[in-house]
């Protein structure tokens, strides 16, 4: 949506889909976004894009907290064997200024997938005895999942209302 709302705030028109009321992109070709956003400093969308940065910089922390305290129930070379089977990159920034440009919130959202991945490489690499049934392990495991889901759940409340709040000032096409 702020990709669209930057386009159509600098005279492209975007065609909809009467049917679906969706942008329809095959009709045109449209301009990389993120090279007209450089050469301006007005950004539109900015409680849109405020909380979307909180939102993923608060989800990423929350993953690498959540893979920092499962990492010690794994194989460190099962581990290591995950983390080049789905290329985990751990130097990824996560940065991001007071008015995040799309593309500071495109490398915030890779960022926090690269640390969801680090949560399902853990989550793969756990060490389990065949006839032990580990349950502090799981205990904590588990505890730990519950609060990423609150802080998902959470993170897609404030995303919606922060969606719904943006389209209902912006002004219809």
């Amino acid at each position: 949506m702020i990709q669209e709302v930057e386009l159509v705030s600098r005279g492209y028109r975007l065609y909809v889909n009467q049917s679906e009321n969706i942008p329809d992109h095959r009709s045109s070709a449209l301009p990389p976004i993120t090279r007209l956003e450089q050469s301006s400093t007005l950004r539109r969308c900015s409680n849109l894009r405020a909380t979307l940065s909180a939102s993923l910089t608060l989800a990423s922390s929350s993953f690498q907290r959540t893979a920092l305290l499962i990492t010690p129930f794994t194989t460190t070379s099962l581990l290591r064997q995950m983390h080049q089977v789905y290329n985990i990159d751990n130097t990824l920034p996560v940065d991001v200024p007071d008015a995040p440009s799309l593309a500071d919130l495109k490398a915030t959202s890779l960022a926090m997938h690269e640390t969801r991945r680090l949560v399902l490489c853990a989550l793969l690499a756990i060490h389990v005895e065949p006839f032990d049934a580990a349950w502090s392990t799981w205990r904590t495991v588990i505890h730990e999942l519950s609060g990423l889901t609150r802080m998902l759940a959470t993170f897609t409340n404030e995303l919606t209302r922060a969606l719904e709040d943006e389209q209902s000032t912006i002004s219809p096409r």
